[in-house]
């Protein structure tokens, strides 16, 4: 079962968090250091809820193990949103209970916002082959297990980035696009820039659109390599 975006009336615990826009400080200088060391004590700081802030850090440490980051890319490319809508919370759903928290990765001039949930007590027999106890809040290496197989639509987001982005420019990047689609014109479609789930690689999705006979023409371009991928289809409608 897909779980729908936090819903803050569902928030467990009374999560309080001021409504700030705050970078991840206390990240390490250089490669060298403890990839563990990151201090997001101004973060949790603003947070009341214990348990929150308790699985806030055992995502930051599986954060930066899973993708094998440095304290200084942190630093420099990742923030979290704090906004009315979206806070890091412990939320309660059918299937128990699930921890989410949605952020910010800068690259250049290219963002991507991206939201990381998995579940942390789990109150049913589903998935049994998943060596987890049920009924009791999970540790990171439970975490981990669950996270392994996406149960519960647990999931972490890759991050890979090595460099630089191919394109000085979101325009630099559309008309790349443009270019290798054959297409006379793009602009950003419902993903705009985002993180692709596959290669961690961020990305942007852009579409020329022709209502007048419902076809419209998908592109989706890897920023870092410059691969890009056509689909033609119908059009989407909100």
């Amino acid at each position: 079962m897909k779980i729908s975006r936090l819903n803050l009336k569902n928030v467990a615990a009374g999560v309080v968090c001021l409504v700030v826009i705050i970078m991840f400080s206390g990240c390490g200088k250089d490669k060298s250091e403890n990839k563990g060391d990151w201090d997001i004590s101004e973060i949790t700081n603003l947070c009341t809820d214990t348990l929150t802030v308790k699985y806030l850090d055992i995502w930051k440490e599986l954060f930066i193990q899973r993708n094998n980051l440095t304290g200084a890319f942190c630093r420099q490319h990742i923030a979290i949103e704090y906004s009315e809508r979206s806070v890091p919370a412990v939320y309660d759903w059918n299937d128990g209970t699930s921890f989410e928290i949605c952020y910010s990765v800068k690259i250049d001039w290219a963002t991507a916002y991206v939201c990381d949930q998995f579940i942390i007590n789990i109150n049913n027999t589903l998935f049994p082959a998943l060596d987890v106890p049920r009924n009791v809040y999970l540790n990171k290496a439970e975490i981990e297990k669950v996270l392994n197989i996406k149960a519960f639509s647990s999931e972490i987001h890759k991050l890979t980035f090595d460099g630089k982005l191919k394109f000085k420019s979101l325009e630099d990047a559309l008309n790349f696009a443009i270019k290798q689609a054959n297409v006379k014109t793009l602009s950003l479609a419902a993903r705009g820039v985002f993180i692709d789930r596959e290669t961690g690689h961020i990305s942007l999705e852009a579409v020329e659109s022709h209502y007048e006979i419902n076809k419209c023409i998908f592109v989706t371009l890897d920023l870092i390599n410059g691969k890009t991928n056509v689909v033609e289809s119908v059009c989407y409608y909100d």
